[in-house]
This record gives C-alpha cells, structure tokens and sequence, in this order.
C-alpha cells in the first residue's frame, strides 16, 4: 500500500522558490502510493459486508465524528529504522452515516525524534508545535479525497492534525498494532473539522526508507 522513495523529487511546484509543506514534503517523498483511493465500487454497504464476513481480517477501522459522522475502513502499514524513528500509515474510506458517500483519508503519524513503540499514549502535535514538542511526540499529515461524478479524484484538503494521540506496540512477529485518534481542521474544506479514532491491526514494517523530521526545521530521508 504505502511504497517509500529514496529521493525527495517535488519539481512542477508552481513556484520553485517556494518550499511544501510538512504535509506536501512526507507524501511527495513516499510517492502515490501513499494515498490510493479505494475503486468506486467499494462503497459503504460493500465496505461493511466484507468487513463483517471477514472479522478476523487485518482491516483498520474507526468512527467519525464533527463535519463528517460515519466509519472508517482502511489498511495500514508502518516502517521503523535502527534509530527510532517511526512512521505510521493507514489509508482508507471515510462512510457518511447519513447517506453512504465515500470520501477518502491519507493519514500518517511521523515521530518526532526516536520512538519505542511499547503501547504508551504520544502526543500529536501541530506542526507550529514542532520545535518545542517532547520527544517520542508525533506530526500526523494527511489528505482528504473524493471521486466526482465521472469518477475522477479531487483533493479536498492537505495539511497536519492540529492535535491528537498515538498509542502503537509492536508483537513478537514485528506487527505493529495500535490507535490513532486526530482533529483534523482546515478552513473552507469539506467535512473538516474532523475528529477521527482509528483502530490499527497488525500492520506490516514496508515502509522504507522512513522520513525524518527534526525539530529544528529540517526534513530529510533516514536510509
């Protein structure tokens, strides 16, 4: 699901002068495959038949509450390298309660500074907290979709969670498990602001490299 690239490419930026954003910079380095939409015929009753014929399935799931009401159904994976760092990501559609449309959410967690995944609550900050956040804390960005009427993808929303919690634990068989909880915000975008819980089992460490953010501004690849 989630395929990483060794190299940082961002050219076609409007403004080659100008520098991405946190958000920009983690999905470009990681390549389209962070952020697959789901075909258009799985929507909400086919997401919930599969999900309840198959209980034992690794799926992420979770709720929504505030501009959007409804589930989650996803997958997630993960990657950690030899000096903590830790990057977390799940992707999936997000189901109105009210009447079945499917919008589409890339999140990822990245640590900030080396993590031991042991099941202990982390602090999502916002990215203007990121210089001053503990260490172990996390910057979570994502991307919202949906498909329009011909069923081509149209980006509703880039940007970091303006907070939240990670709790993550690895097994014995190096899976990793664990929760996600975010509030999403972001002016004039559809369904935000957002709160999401997110239930994550048994993902795989594929990500590779993992993405560094430092708190002093930079961003940068760990090979």
């Amino acid at each position: 699901m989630l395929s990483a690239l060794a190299v940082l490419a961002l050219a076609g930026c409007a403004e080659a002068e100008s520098e991405p954003s946190i958000a920009e910079f983690v999905f470009e380095q990681l390549g389209p495959q962070s952020c697959e939409l789901m075909p258009v015929e799985m929507d909400g009753p086919r997401l919930r038949a599969i999900t309840a014929e198959n209980p034992d399935a690794p799926v992420a799931q979770g709720t929504l509450s505030g501009g959007l009401e409804g589930a989650f159904f996803g997958g997630g994976v993960y990657g950690a390298d030899a000096d903590g760092g830790l990057i977390v990501g799940v992707q999936g559609a997000m189901v109105s309660a009210a009447d079945d449309s499917v919008q589409h959410l890339c999140l990822l967690a990245v640590s900030l500074g080396p993590v031991s995944p042991e099941g202990e609550d982390a602090a999502i900050v916002p990215e203007a907290d990121m210089d001053t956040a503990a260490e172990g804390s996390f910057i979570a960005p994502y991307q919202i979709w949906e498909k329009d009427e011909a069923g081509a993808p149209r980006r509703l929303a880039i940007g970091t969670a303006s907070s939240g919690t990670a709790r993550f634990a690895l097994n014995a068989a190096g899976q990793l498990s664990g929760t996600l909880e975010v509030e999403l915000s972001q002016d004039d975008a559809k369904a935000l602001p957002l709160t999401a819980t997110l239930t994550l089992p048994l993902a795989e460490n594929i990500i590779s490299p993992v993405p560094r953010l430092k708190q002093n501004d930079t961003q940068e690849i760990a090979e």
